[in-house]
């Protein structure tokens, strides 16, 4: 079902304008995070296991073609321009996308920008393929996996909170989202790294945060931004599950995180 529902990735989306979003200023380095909730709806169950509206992240590049953002989704590696990549963001209403921008709050030196656009180009250019489990390997990547090791190949190692899988929440609604995408979980020991623990890993700070940061979500406001954003009505297009059968999860939506912020994290 995932494999399935992942192939929505590679439907066109219509692009954001860059000028629709504050004012900002991209650099190369920049963490950069959102929800696909209506680009990619598979996201709901990662955003609901992680207790966090971050389903999909990247980083920013100014390179000579312009803004991009390289990132890992089916089939692999890629870069995407970054009006591209926000439109993945937007909500039911096409307001503006909402996502999470973020740096180093050691700054990245003019070198270190440099070497970071050659690893994820040569990521690209040899192909690294997208990880379609939730465990870490050294022959993927998903996009989490390829922040944390994006970094690492500068020296700039530990984004993310790298850890077993059994910490995330796959009980949340009930347990109905894990029947509902029939998946078979691996082993809760194995190793995985989750993009809500990159957006609030110490080394970096918010330079926008257009997503909640900082805390942790209930079942019940994830369950809300989806209904209210078009998510549930894209899950039900790509799966054929009636709108009302899914509207029906949040009555199963805790009112509360399953777990406390980790003490680990930013905060």
């Amino acid at each position: 079902m995932i494999a399935a529902l992942l192939l929505l990735l590679l439907a066109p989306v219509r692009a954001a304008s860059i000028e629709r979003v504050p004012n900002l200023s991209f650099q190369t380095g920049h963490v950069i995070a959102i929800s696909e909730m209506r680009a990619d709806p598979s996201t709901l169950l990662f955003e609901a296991a992680t207790a966090s509206r971050y389903g999909h992240m990247g980083i920013v590049a100014e390179t000579p073609e312009g803004l991009m953002v390289y990132h890992s989704m089916p089939p692999g590696v890629q870069k995407t321009p970054l009006g591209d990549f926000l439109a993945r963001s937007t909500t039911q209403d096409q307001a503006k996308p909402q996502f999470t921008l973020l740096k180093h709050q050691d700054p990245l030196s003019t070198d270190e920008q440099r070497g970071l656009v050659e690893v994820m180009q040569d990521m690209v250019d040899r192909k690294v393929p997208f990880n379609y489990t939730m465990v870490m390997n050294s022959k993927s990547v998903n996009c989490s996996e390829f922040v944390r090791r994006a970094f690492e190949a500068i020296g700039r190692s530990g984004l993310g909170d790298a850890g077993p899988i059994g910490r995330s929440n796959f009980n949340a609604f009930d347990g109905a989202l894990v029947k509902l995408f029939g998946i078979k979980l691996p082993p809760m020991d194995s190793p995985g790294v989750s993009p809500v623990s990159i957006v609030e890993s110490p080394q970096l700070e918010v330079v926008h945060a257009g997503l909640p940061e900082g805390r942790l979500l209930s079942d019940a406001e994830i369950f809300e931004a989806w209904k209210n954003g078009g998510g549930l009505e894209a899950l039900s297009r790509a799966t054929r599950i009636p709108k009302e059968k899914l509207e029906a999860l949040g009555k199963n939506a805790a009112t509360k995180p399953y777990r406390a912020y980790p003490p680990a994290w930013r905060r």
